[in-house]
């Protein structure tokens, strides 16, 4: 039968989701700030000006304002002060949608911050007040998790917001291949992807579980190598699925085959190319 969520449950994954959202929004923002001062209007502040302002107004704003919200918080409810941060980071982010310029940008900004110093330690408080004894060390390593994934995260949703999660530009679709016997074409057989550390031949492809792939790329920068294709019967190739490009030192890769299903179903196939991604270099 299915676990029921306790109030216990909704509770950590309110504050979970509160502080996350303080920390997941400043590692958005600076992917998306090159774009900002290139697109968003200014009426006395220059580019590079505006952009200090907004990205470190908002942490100036955020960690100021930490110690007054908490006791804030013990003064008038931590549950009242928790919904009413929330509200307002909600608020203040819909504000910095739709900001006409950038220095509204820059004001809104000031106060997302302040509402954001309102969650945390309110999340914290909540926390500490629901929870005792070894459930209150779980809670909190939950809580510590999930803020410390959040600026990982971070830049890689606000390539997808803003341009695209690579160092060049490509369009993810939602195009995918739905046969998981469709045909895989090697486009380039001497590419370190299908060589490196393992030797990837069609058999790798065999017994493969549900589908091939989804969410392939239709657009992409000259800059990527496509390096293999597959499509479903009847439909046109796509070359889509697996980009390459050198990165400085490194590479990057982006793959949307099913490795979320081939690797738990424990495809050797899989785990051969994907073993070759991960080395790739």
């Amino acid at each position: 039968m299915p676990t029921r969520w306790t109030a216990k449950t909704w509770t950590l994954v309110a504050a979970v989701l509160g502080s996350s959202m303080v920390f997941l929004d400043s590692a958005v923002l600076g992917v998306a700030l090159p774009a900002i001062g290139r697109d968003l209007p200014r009426l006395f502040v220059d580019t590079l000006e505006g952009q200090n302002y907004i990205q470190y107004g908002y942490l100036l704003s955020l960690s100021a304002l930490l110690v007054l919200a908490g006791a804030l918080s013990d003064y008038y409810g931590r549950r009242k002060v928790f919904v009413i941060g929330l509200i307002g980071f909600a608020g203040t982010s819909l504000l910095c949608a739709i900001a006409p310029n950038m220095e509204f940008l820059i004001v809104a900004r000031l106060v997302q911050g302040a509402s954001g110093a309102v969650l945390v330690p309110g999340s914290l408080a909540i926390l500490t007040t629901n929870f005792e004894g070894a459930e209150q060390g779980r809670a909190f390593g939950v809580w510590a998790a999930a803020s410390a994934l959040a600026p990982i995260i971070g830049p890689f949703v606000g390539g997808l917001l803003v341009d695209s999660p690579g160092p060049y530009p490509f369009k993810i679709t939602n195009e995918r291949v739905t046969v998981e016997e469709a045909p895989v074409t090697f486009l380039k057989p001497e590419h370190p992807l299908l060589n490196t550390p393992n030797k990837i031949t069609q058999k790798d492809f065999e017994g493969w579980v549900q589908e091939r792939g989804l969410n392939f790329t239709n657009e992409w920068d000259p800059k990527y190598e496509t390096v293999i294709s597959s499509h479903d019967p009847g439909e046109s190739d796509k070359p889509g699925g697996e980009l390459y490009a050198k990165v400085g030192n490194g590479v990057f890769v982006y793959t949307c085959y099913d490795w979320f299903r081939e690797l738990p179903a424990g495809v050797p196939g899989a785990y051969r190319l994907f073993a070759n991604i991960v080395s790739a270099k």
